[in-house]
């Protein structure tokens, strides 16, 4: 029987490091996630001091943009409520032209109360002369206007009569759509 006593020849592995070698690789390591838990700490307050200093200056000025904003609504809501009210209005210059130029001469008018869409002209005329009825008939036909009343009261003891015209106008868009023809 034949027996070797010497050792066969050790063969190194790729992996195998010498016992510093661990220690030096475990230091490494340790160092190494140390360093990268102090950076992400680092970071961390970073983005927090950020944040902060973002929110601190950002603060006043979304306070003035919500004010801002509150203020046009506030100021688009009363240009709304004027917009109604102008669309409601009645336009004096132009009533009056139409009634100046719709007026016969032979009439006389004392006055003219308004109450919202509808006025009403009281006056004078000359008895059987029919200048209320044909003003009546004019303004009939006017596109601002949609009804036309009168009435007429002779005076006793005088040849003259009273007369009463009631007005209604009509509402803005109305009357753009009765003057404008159907095609």
């Amino acid at each position: 029987m034949k027996y070797n006593l010497i050792p066969k020849e050790r063969q190194k592995s790729l992996y195998a490091l010498p016992q510093r070698g661990y220690i030096f690789l475990l230091l490494v390591l340790s160092v190494s996630c140390v360093l990268i838990v102090i950076v992400g700490m680092v970071l961390r307050s970073w983005a927090h001091a950020e944040e902060i200093r973002f929110m601190t200056q950002s603060l006043p000025i979304q306070q003035q943009v919500i004010t801002a904003n509150a203020v046009e609504r506030k100021l688009k809501k009363r240009i709304d409520e004027i917009a109604i009210q102008e669309k409601n209005k009645i336009h004096w210059p132009a009533v009056l032209v139409m009634l100046a130029v719709t007026k016969p001469a032979e009439l006389d008018i004392e006055r003219l109360e308004v109450r919202q869409r509808r006025f009403i002209i009281f006056g004078n005329e000359e008895v059987s002369q029919g200048a209320v009825r044909k003003w009546q008939d004019k303004l009939q036909q006017e596109s601002m206007v949609k009804q036309v009343i009168a009435s007429q009261k002779k005076n006793i003891g005088t040849s003259r009569s009273s007369f009463q015209i009631e007005v209604e106008l009509e509402r803005e868009e109305n009357a753009l759509e009765k003057s404008t023809p159907s095609t």
